[in-house]
Formats: structure tokens, sequence, C-alpha cells
């Protein structure tokens, strides 16, 4: 059974959490709060200070897209990307622009990492 201290105060996180389908880790204070997609290349989708209610991040008109449930329309490296861009703040790794090849396989737009499920674990979740 996956124990988590449940805080409501000080500095916390969580990974117990889905949206959309996708693992989603809860990264928050008193002050911000974090909203990281682990299922999605660990992107950030929501940046938040909290006594504002003011979000930080842009979010594009459709959403979030699980990319393992999704099939782009198109095949080149642009438009796959696109497709499942949710706006926020992505890793965009090994590459962090245009599409490219490297070793013989392409590379899309912004590399491969961020449209893939990443491993995740809280190692440590203290007040400070």
């Amino acid at each position: 059974m996956h124990y988590q201290l449940e805080r409501t105060h000080g500095c916390r996180i969580s990974d117990s959490w889905t949206y959309r389908g996708l693992k989603t880790a809860i990264i928050e204070n008193e002050l911000l709060r974090i909203v990281v997609l682990i299922d999605k290349g660990a992107d950030i989708y929501s940046f938040v200070h909290k006594p504002t209610d003011t979000d930080f991040l842009w979010r594009s008109n459709w959403g979030v897209r699980d990319p393992r449930k999704f099939i782009a329309p198109s095949g080149d490296g642009v438009g796959s990307w696109m497709d499942t861009y949710e706006g926020g703040w992505q890793t965009v790794l090994p590459g962090g622009g245009f599409p490219s090849r490297y070793g013989g396989a392409d590379m899309g737009l912004h590399a491969e990492v961020n449209n893939v499920p990443w491993d995740a674990v809280i190692v440590e979740d203290t007040l400070e």
C-alpha cells in the first residue's frame, strides 16, 4: 500500500493524482502550486501564485492530450509535437529546437522526451 502524508501546510509534494489520464504530481507551499504531468515528459502544466490565483503559464485551446492515446494526423516533426502541446513548460531534450536527426533517428520539434512517460519517485517530503 502506498502511504503518503497528507499535510495541508508548509512545503509538500504528492504524486497520487491523475489529470486526463496522466499521472500527475503536485508540488506546493503557502505561495505556489505547481502541477507536473509525469506521464507527459514531466511537463509543468500549471504554475500558480496562490495568494492572487494567478497561473503564469500559457495554455493552448485544446488542452491536455495523452500522447499515448492520441494519433497525430500528420507525420512531420513539427505537427506531431504541436498536436499534443497543451502550453505550460516543457523539457526539450536532447534537442531544443527544430526537428533534426541524430544517430539515424528522427528527433521531432523539441526532441523526444516531452511526450514520453517519466518515472518519478518522491525521495523526501518535508516541511522545508
